[in-house]
């Protein structure tokens, strides 16, 4: 063997071994991703879970406001502002869980479920007419536009 297919014969030997170590990079990277996104996922999962407790958490650490909602009772001015600061919770999770959806973190029926509990106590509990008027308010400055057009779709559904 001359020098010249000697050096034929190792240029293609390191672009054999090359091409391998590629594959074996984009496996990796590729694998890589999927670990990424399960954490992302599930991470996302443990915000809105954490939010939920949160706001369960305000329904037992004071209940008398929501058991008056709930019993259709009226509330005195301080009463009225805690369980408006609540609806506004619940919107601040639901735009979460939108934005979270929209990048792809929520699939799309655990959205489409979270935004039936949404929509169901805009339109239908006994928290309906607090969760409108405290929307009616904070829609206006408080969210992104789109998740306000999304959810006005959603609340004006028939139910």
């Amino acid at each position: 063997m001359d020098l010249m297919s000697t050096a034929q014969l190792l240029g293609n030997f390191g672009e054999f071994v090359g091409s391998i170590a590629i594959l074996v990079t984009l496996i990796y990277l590729a694998t890589q991703l999927r670990q990424t996104t399960k954490a992302l996922r599930a991470s996302s999962y443990d915000s809105y879970k954490g939010m939920a407790d949160s706001l369960m958490g305000t329904q037992i650490e004071y209940p008398i406001p929501f058991t008056k909602v709930q019993r259709g009772e009226d509330l005195s001015p301080e009463e009225q502002t805690m369980v408006s600061a609540w609806a506004y919770q619940v919107f601040v999770q639901m735009e979460s869980t939108y934005l979270q959806h929209r990048e792809g973190l929520i699939d799309t029926d655990v959205y489409q479920a979270r935004t039936r509990g949404f929509t169901e106590m805009m339109n239908n509990s006994s928290y309906a007419a607090y969760m409108r008027a405290t929307w009616k308010v904070v829609s206006k400055y408080a969210f992104i536009d789109a998740f306000v057009r999304v959810m006005n779709e959603e609340i004006n559904q028939p139910s």
